[in-house]
């Protein structure tokens, strides 16, 4: 009876610690995940002269209704929790403001932020060379039509915050005029943000690099590590370059040096340069990582090549999937400027391309099992282009 006892006693507390070590390991586990998906430059509209051209953006827009632009992602965009793209030009019904001395103005009708919510796209990054090819007029139209259509907007020391599940997201949106009037006070606000626990995350969307090179520049770097290093971003996003550039992995953090064009209405054929195509470009998603007290844990981030345009040498203004065969001269693009090994191109159920990157994690292992969570699958794409 005695020895019973004792055995019974032996199998309570061997019960007791398993269930002790299963309550730490789901707290210790326990996550919420957040999904952003960030595209290049996109122009919805036309250069000023070519608004009644039959190739122009506009003719398009009224020949395929709004859902045609981002048809390709809808999907993908859909199944997200926020997709954000950089909005160069301007949301306006009139030239009012016209800065004619510039060699290129863009806009397009107040009316085509339906464009935008037809594919999914929640937020868009204002710190741009063509925000103020209207004024100042025109940038703060642009800004009052996003914001009555729902979208949300960066702009410099506007933060926007995006918020699920408790996890609340800043977002900042900064160009070269930003970084050097602004960088310091912009830390310095997202730092009483953390302190407070309103934000749990950052992520910087960076307008800067040189046109069409392949290659990026010192300034990038020197913003990407700003960012990182100094104002917190978990993850860093450029455009202006036009074409694919590099990506950088610094303290476990992406920067992505420039995503190329996306639905770009600025041009009515797709532009050659010599060591670039404005045809190709990627989409960048990222899963990041929570513990259920809001600790961001890490990032799972996965790329997908696409063209910008479905015809070449004409803009059709509607990018569209690739598959593993067209995907090469992406990922090529990508890893003449990257300096790290890029993981090989995967195809999903529709034969269409990606590339996911290995996990990044917080620097603290505190909350997670050595060799990261199980990375998620891909999203579907559309059927062709």
């Amino acid at each position: 009876m005695t020895a019973k006892r004792r055995t019974t006693g032996k199998l309570a507390a061997a019960a007791l610690v398993l269930l002790l070590a299963l309550s730490f390991s789901a707290q210790a586990t326990a996550e919420k995940v957040i999904t952003l998906t960030f595209a290049g430059d996109c122009v919805i509209g036309s250069e000023e002269r070519n608004h009644a051209l039959p190739e122009s953006f506009d003719s398009a827009a009224e020949k395929n209704g709004y859902d045609y632009f981002f048809a390709n992602f809808r999907d993908l965009f859909a199944a997200d929790d926020c997709t954000v793209v950089n909005l160069l030009g301007v949301l306006a019904d009139t030239n009012d403001g016209a800065m004619k001395s510039r060699p290129a103005r863009f806009r397009g009708a107040e009316e085509y932020v339906k464009i935008l919510q037809a594919g999914s796209v929640e937020a868009v990054s204002l710190s741009n060379n063509h925000t103020r090819d209207y004024s100042q007029r025109g940038l703060e139209n642009t800004q009052h039509v996003l914001t009555e259509a729902g979208i949300g907007w960066t702009s410099e020391r506007d933060f926007w915050i995006f918020e699920k599940d408790g996890i609340r997201i800043a977002f900042v949106s900064i160009d070269y005029g930003a970084y050097q009037r602004s960088r310091d006070k912009i830390r310095s606000a997202l730092q009483t943000l953390r302190d407070s626990g309103e934000i749990n995350a950052t992520v910087y969307l960076i307008h800067e690099g040189r046109e069409y090179l392949p290659t990026h520049q010192r300034r990038q770097e020197e913003f990407g590590a700003y960012a990182v290093q100094q104002a917190g971003a978990d993850l860093v996003i450029m455009h202006q370059a036009h074409v694919l550039q590099g990506i950088r992995i610094l303290e476990n953090r992406g920067i992505f040096y420039s995503l190329g064009n996306f639905v770009y209405g600025g041009d009515t054929t797709v532009r050659k340069e010599k060591n670039a195509d404005t045809n190709l470009t990627m989409v960048v998603q990222a899963r990041l990582y929570f513990t259920e007290d809001g600790a961001c844990k890490g990032r799972q981030i996965t790329l997908y090549p696409a063209w910008s345009s479905g015809t070449d040498p004409e803009n059709n203004y509607q990018p569209c999937r690739m598959t593993a065969k067209e995907a090469g001269a992406v990922l090529a693009a990508v890893q003449a400027d990257t300096d790290f090994q890029l993981p090989e191109i995967r195809t999903d159920e529709k034969g269409f391309a990606y590339v996911k990157l290995d996990f990044q994690e917080e620097a603290s292992k505190a909350y997670y099992p050595e060799d990261g969570p199980e990375p998620p699958a891909p999203q579907p794409g559309r059927d062709s282009r």
